[in-house]
């Protein structure tokens, strides 16, 4: 029984300890304009700015939402988003240089990292988007990360309604490259720990 206490013990400590925190970061305002098809975005993201986020910490999950997107018609259209290293904080627009509505263009087109060229199919059809990184990007952003700031470039060539955009993250709460302070869950655990161990050796030697 003591034993199973104790491995009981041993492996919430260590769930605990290697426990991940999510975060999330939303634009202002979250629709980003409805994405007008008559401009580009850009949104810059302090990502120290967040409870949770420690710099130097290894981001080990990301995800860009799009809730309930839709295109403004039923016709075939794209939205491309890129991965920025840098940008000021906070959503700016400014005029597409699309010419022709009926031809696409990516004024983000070889700027940092494309991330999606995503179409509304079936058109017309309001969707959750959900854009998951994958190892290479989760690489990518963690190099852009380093100084604490990163962005996105978007470029929609149709107007796109949508219900909020939302970007998070998950990271290790200790990173392999640097020493943190541990968490208050895990010195709280660790603290059962020591009663629990002190008291069944009490036990055994009475």
């Amino acid at each position: 029984m003591r034993r199973k206490i104790l491995a009981a013990i041993v492996l919430l400590m260590f769930i605990t300890g290697m426990a991940d925190a999510g975060i999330t970061y939303d634009p202002y305002p979250a629709d980003m304009y409805d994405l007008d098809h008559g401009d580009h975005y850009i949104w810059g993201i302090d990502l120290t700015s967040a409870d949770g986020y420690n710099q130097g910490e290894e981001i080990f999950a990301a995800q860009l939402n799009f809730t309930n997107i839709r295109n403004w018609d039923n016709g075939s259209n794209v939205l491309y988003i890129h991965l920025l290293d840098d940008a000021y904080i906070g959503l700016y627009r400014s005029r597409d240089s699309q010419l022709v509505e009926e031809d696409f263009f990516d004024d983000w087109a070889g700027d940092n990292i494309l991330i999606a060229e995503w179409r509304n199919d079936p058109a017309g059809v309001a969707v959750d988007l959900t854009l998951t990184f994958d190892a290479e990007m989760l690489a990518v952003l963690n190099t852009y990360a380093a100084d604490g700031v990163i962005g996105f470039g978007i470029d929609p060539d149709s107007h796109f309604y949508n219900d909020g955009v939302e970007f998070s993250i998950e990271t290790a709460i200790y990173a392999p490259a640097a020493v943190h302070a541990p968490a208050p869950g895990a010195v709280f655990l660790g603290s059962i720990g020591v009663v629990v161990v002190g008291w069944l050796r009490r036990r055994r030697a009475l």
